[in-house]
């Protein structure tokens, strides 16, 4: 995948290109993190207008008053079945049940020690977590560390 200040667009081994979204036409600006989940879905982050994602040809728009933690998502992460958000507000957790976002967010009052989370890797029992200030963080399903 890859985006720009006009399109996202999505480059095959062929060297062939399909244009996913044009954003000066859906009036997005800023696009800072892209992923492309297990179910196909295509998700991505902005600055200050939230995530997107491109389900089956539909874009969908999710802010702050959606659930979503912060409208700056700096980075996105696919780990244990929900797609997870690094914002400048804190962590946001996504999970799709029934085709309906559910969203459980993650600051300071729940134990993560920083509030921008700028990069999120895993294996298979931890997330890691690149924050400002506080350095690498993980969370272990049960707590932050």
């Amino acid at each position: 995948l890859i985006a720009n200040a006009q399109y996202i667009l999505r480059k095959y081994p062929n060297d062939s290109i399909e244009v996913l979204i044009d954003l000066k036409m859906e009036n997005i600006s800023y696009v800072i993190s892209l992923l492309s989940d297990s179910k196909g879905n295509l998700w991505f982050g902005t600055f200050d207008q939230g995530l997107f994602r491109l389900n089956n040809g539909v874009l969908e728009n999710y802010q702050e008053e959606n659930g979503l933690i912060n409208n700056n998502v700096m980075t996105l992460h696919e780990w244990n079945n929900a797609i997870w958000c690094g914002t400048l507000g804190g962590l946001c957790k996504l999970e799709v049940i029934n085709d309906t976002i559910q969203f459980k967010s993650f600051s300071e009052e729940e134990g993560l020690y920083a509030a921008y989370i700028y990069q999120l890797n895993s294996t298979s029992d931890i997330l890691y977590i690149a924050s400002d200030g506080e350095g690498l963080l993980t969370y272990d399903v049960n707590s932050f560390k």
